[in-house]
């Protein structure tokens, strides 16, 4: 049981960092693997839709269609309420990315964008998927129940390394089954000088130790924070005296 520095970084690291550092430790001594939810299965189906949308001439019945079918031939538990509840509203997320992106008046150029993107002042380049590029911006699509009045810094950092890399502006399009909200991403600047410093303190991290036992001994869990279900609580127990 080793933690092993990776080959690179990426924001979905450094947002996990950030977070909570015992639930970090644990995903990074391999003790823990985020297998999905109902939730990131809804946003891979509709991420789905949205390509269809930019790459073919599909009617909406076409499209709903075609999501469910994609929905059956995921890994999921059909039979459990959650995942019951998400199907059910999907056509409602469907009709409202259409509508979204019939509206962007833009050159669709590709999907799922590989960037690199080093830093001289962290030893590993970040790396990110943009979602759907355009000629002259990128876009990055969230489903969500509930639409929130600004843009989380998780997303502002996400977006912000999409937009330096790219020198195009960046939006983040939030979709819920009852509207749409699209948030320009600004501020990369300072964004990106933030990226930078918990680059250096994820180079930090790593130089501590590769034993997440040693690391147990600087760092205790909160169990009072949402993330931690029973999962991730029985699996503290490897590393954290907890009864």
């Amino acid at each position: 049981m080793r933690i092993k520095k990776p080959e690179h970084y990426s924001i979905s690291k450094a947002n996990d960092y950030i977070s909570d550092i015992c639930i970090f430790i644990l995903k990074q001594s391999g003790l823990y693997t985020f297998e999905g939810n109902p939730q990131t299965h809804r946003g891979k189906t509709i991420e789905y839709v949205a390509e269809l949308i930019f790459t073919g001439q599909y009617s909406l019945y076409d499209l709903k269609k075609m999501a469910q079918e994609y929905w059956c031939q995921l890994d999921i538990d059909t039979d459990h309420k959650d995942y019951r509840k998400e199907c059910a509203s999907l056509d409602e997320f469907i009709s409202n990315v259409r509508k979204l992106y019939f509206k962007v008046d833009d050159k669709y150029l590709t999907s799922q964008k590989k960037i690199v993107c080093p830093f001289p002042q962290v030893s590993l380049p970040f790396i990110g998927y943009i979602d759907f590029e355009f000629a002259n911006s990128i876009r990055d699509l969230k489903t969500t129940r509930v639409i929130p009045s600004k843009v989380p810094k998780s997303i502002q950092r996400q977006l912000s390394l999409y937009s330096f890399a790219t020198g195009k502006q960046a939006w983040v399009d939030f979709v819920s089954p009852k509207k749409t909200v699209s948030y320009l991403i600004e501020d990369v600047e300072n964004t990106i000088d933030e990226i930078i410093e918990i680059g250096k303190c994820l180079d930090n991290f790593y130089e501590l130790s590769d034993d997440p036992r040693d690391l147990a001994k600087i760092f205790y869990p909160n169990f009072d924070d949402w993330r931690w279900d029973e999962e991730l609580k029985n699996k503290s127990k490897l590393l954290w005296s907890i009864k």
